[in-house]
């Protein structure tokens, strides 16, 4: 894919994990900053893709965006606080807010599905700084 992204940080790690969907394995890339222990609003920033070039249904991109909320939940074993259908340049997406392991740690999700990849931009933040100013609130 195609995109540019700057973090607050220049250590950005790149990693990949591996996720069954629909009985296949699929590779996800991960670039996370994390900035714990500096001085910044926010925790953590992951931005993560993966290609899925069979998912061509509204169908099938709807299953995905509720299979990918069930995954994090449990992955993260967090709660979900909100969910909200969007849609950025007639991209569909979703944005979850959800709070982490029963502690004062929240996720902010927004992933998206566009021409076969699936974009997730997650940002960790402490409660209460939901809406501070390097919180994301533009669209991927």
């Amino acid at each position: 894919p195609k995109f540019k992204i700057k973090f607050p940080v220049s250590n950005v790690k790149e990693t990949t994990t591996y996720q069954i969907i629909d009985n296949e394995e699929y590779e996800i890339a991960h670039y996370t900053a994390n900035l714990q222990g500096k001085e910044h609003v926010n925790v953590a920033y992951q931005l993560d893709y993966l290609f899925l070039p069979k998912i061509n249904s509204t169908d099938e991109i709807n299953d995905l965006f509720n299979d990918q909320r069930e995954y994090l939940t449990s992955a993260t074993n967090s709660k979900i606080e909100f969910e909200k259908i969007i849609e950025l340049e007639g991209v569909p997406g979703r944005h979850l807010y959800l709070t982490i392991d029963n502690s004062n740690l929240k996720a902010n999700y927004k992933m998206y599905f566009n021409n076969g990849v699936f974009y997730t931009l997650e940002v960790i933040t402490e409660e209460g700084n939901l809406f501070n100013k390097e919180f994301f609130n533009k669209p991927l």
